[in-house]
């Protein structure tokens, strides 16, 4: 940052540069004198600015031209100190504000640039989402992302056209199973740059953080024609409920020709199922076992009109074969074998 400014001197007479750097990168507040420990010689208060800016200890700074002392305050919230009960007087100080995460401080614009997947208004947190992303104008790509209720940031796909699509499924090959454990599901699977699994633990943070999302679901036939079918308000529960699915209602995107169908409304309510963790009501059968993949399959299983993780068969006549293990959509895929599967988020 200090360089940052230095450079900037060259370009900008000191009093525009003062009044920059106070404006900018530290705003005034009255503090406590006797927090301020630390008493230097100083030729200004852009001096005294590049000194707080330059020392990690400082967090504040307050210039007196008269002797021209240069006061560091090491107190990090600036509340504290003697003043109003010995007479200690009352400092005109500035907080300092650096940019956070390699983030860089504009003096002509008054503010911090963000590297690419950060953001706030001193690049102090990852973005929430794909849909932030999207409004900061960053190129589709792998993100780490962090909702508000994650302790910590995770990797998604986004593809920042339409509000910033955040991907939670990608079937593009036939390669990556999707008959997988519990666990797997719950914590995702997959490349994240290909075709992957974002996990159910992380779809939960996501869509209970405060934010309304809408899912798509798309699927494409062999000469790549897509199809899709949008679920307003979608949410998951927590897993100690196995991940419950709610929506609120559905309808298909784009014209009629592009109408993928509703087979998603029969589970609806429904919890979460892997072959290894039965959950769907059914006390005849295990429908993950059945249909050798993880969904919320509604109960019994003969009711179950999608299996979009199921196996990707890609048949040369794209019909399904009725095999109750590969994907189908049946409203209104019919017997149409999808070629390419995908489901993603964005903040309605």
């Amino acid at each position: 940052m200090t360089k940052n400014l230095f450079v900037i001197c060259m370009f900008l007479t000191p009093n525009v540069l003062i009044q920059s750097v106070r404006e900018t990168n530290f705003s005034a507040r009255k503090i406590c004198s006797d927090l301020c420990n630390v008493e230097i010689g100083g030729r200004s208060s852009l001096h005294c600015a590049l000194k707080c800016s330059s020392d990690p200890n400082c967090f504040f700074w307050a210039w007196d031209s008269n002797p021209g002392l240069c006061k560091l305050c090491q107190a990090t919230d600036g509340t504290g100190g003697n003043c109003g009960s010995n007479g200690t007087p009352m400092l005109n100080a500035y907080n300092k504000v650096v940019c956070a995460n390699g983030g860089t401080l504009d003096i002509i614009s008054r503010s911090c640039s963000c590297p690419a997947g950060f953001a706030g208004n001193v690049c102090q947190r990852r973005i929430y989402d794909c849909s932030e992303g999207y409004q900061l104008n960053l190129p589709s790509g792998v993100y780490k992302i962090q909702p508000s209720l994650a302790t910590s940031p995770f990797s998604v796909y986004c593809k920042n056209v339409w509000g910033g699509r955040m991907f939670i499924a990608i079937r593009l090959e036939p390669d990556l199973l999707f008959n997988r454990t519990w666990e797997e599901y719950r914590n995702g699977f997959g490349n994240v740059a290909g075709d992957y699994w974002l996990g159910l633990q992380n779809i939960y943070l996501l869509t209970n953080s405060g934010l309304n999302y809408k899912l798509y679901v798309q699927m494409k036939d062999k000469a790549d024609f897509f199809r899709q079918q949008i679920y307003f308000s979608f949410k998951i529960s927590d897993e100690t409920s196995s991940y419950r699915l709610y929506f609120n209602s559905t309808e298909p995107n784009a014209g009629p020709q592009r109408v993928l169908g509703d087979s998603l409304s029969p589970a609806l309510g429904s919890r979460f199922s892997t072959y290894d963790a039965d959950h769907d009501g059914d006390v005849t059968e295990n429908c993950a076992l059945r249909h050798q993949s993880g969904w919320w399959f509604p109960s019994p299983c003969n009711l179950t009109e999608g299996n979009p993780l199921g196996r990707l068969v890609r048949p040369s006549d794209e019909v399904w074969s009725g095999n109750s293990e590969d994907i189908f959509w049946l409203n209104d895929l019919g017997n149409k074998a999808p070629y390419k599967v995908e489901m993603w988020l964005v903040r309605l």
